[in-house]
This record gives C-alpha cells, structure tokens and sequence, in this order.
C-alpha cells in the first residue's frame, strides 16, 4: 500500500505511541486526514490532539475505516487485529508506507536480540564513511520523509513491523 492509496479513504491509526503520532502528521502534511483511536485503557488522555478518540468510541471509530495503519505494538495474533481483517479492513502501518516509498535506501535490522545495537553500529560506520545516513525505525525514531538518492537509512526493524510490510528493504540484516 501507498500513501496515495489512502487518498478518499476514511483512516483510521490504532494507536497514539510515538510512531502513531507521527503517522497522523505524515497523513495530515500529505493532506490525508485520519482520526486516532485508542483502544487501550492505559492510554495518556493529555495527549493534546482532538482527532484522538479514546475507548469503547475509538472501537466504534476502528469499525468504521476503511483503512488501519496500526501501531507497531498491536500484534497481528491479536483477536481484534484478526476480527478487524475478517471484516475485511485494509490494515497497513507507518513503516509498510515509507518503506514502499523508500525501500531501496533502505538497511533493515531485524532479530530477536541485539537490533538497536547492530543497527546503531551500522549507522556510525556509514557515517564514518561518508554516507547520509539515518538511524531511525523501532530505536524510537519513527520513520518519516522520503529519502534521497544520496540517503540511507538504517532502519530497526521489530517483529510486530516486520510482519505488516509488503515491500523488502534493500538489505536486512538478521540477528
């Protein structure tokens, strides 16, 4: 999926961390408007932004997408993540619309342990060596902008990211 693909859709992010934030004001710069719904009890309601939508209201507000780009940690096994894609919603993520924009300059990190650390290193050496590069991703650095031909971005990615992308970085590096 493309960020033009979310053009005359109703959008909807699950989840307002900090990778669902910058979702809405990537969508919002695209002129792509979305609403934010927090499912989670725990969630801060001193999150100043009135397009966030909290409680048994945000269900409803998910209810009525047509399209989810959900937060990194909702995982797919979750039972409304499933009950979400058997009503036929189109589930997507931050990280599954820039890498389709950017997954060319892209160096993906991915593992179980080990992934900010391998990716902080590679980061630094290509720095070292002269190359625009950018550490961004699950390290707490959501991903944003598109990339130049002379960029590259270092990019942690989680098992939670990883299972929503539909288009493969140019490397990946397993740990």
């Amino acid at each position: 999926m493309q960020f033009d693909d979310l053009m005359n859709q109703k959008v909807v992010i699950w989840g307002a961390g900090r990778e669902g934030l910058s979702a809405f004001k990537q969508l919002a710069s695209r002129g792509i408007p979305a609403s934010i719904a927090v499912t989670d009890v725990m969630a801060d309601p001193e999150i100043a932004n009135p397009n966030v939508v909290y409680g048994p209201q945000a269900e409803l507000v998910l209810d009525s997408a047509d399209v989810v780009l959900k937060s990194p940690g909702i995982p797919q096994t979750s039972p409304r993540f499933i009950e979400l894609r058997t009503a036929g919603k189109k589930l997507t993520s931050l990280m599954d619309l820039w890498l389709t924009e950017n997954c060319d300059k892209v160096i993906a990190v991915t593992g179980t342990k080990g992934k900010s650390t391998t990716a902080a290193i590679i980061n630094h050496i290509l720095s070292c060596l002269g190359y625009d590069s950018r550490l961004m991703g699950n390290v707490g650095i959501p991903v944003e902008g598109t990339l130049s031909s002379k960029q590259t971005a270092v990019v942690e990615v989680s098992s939670y990211q990883a299972a929503s992308i539909s288009h493969s970085p140019r490397l990946a590096v397993l740990t």
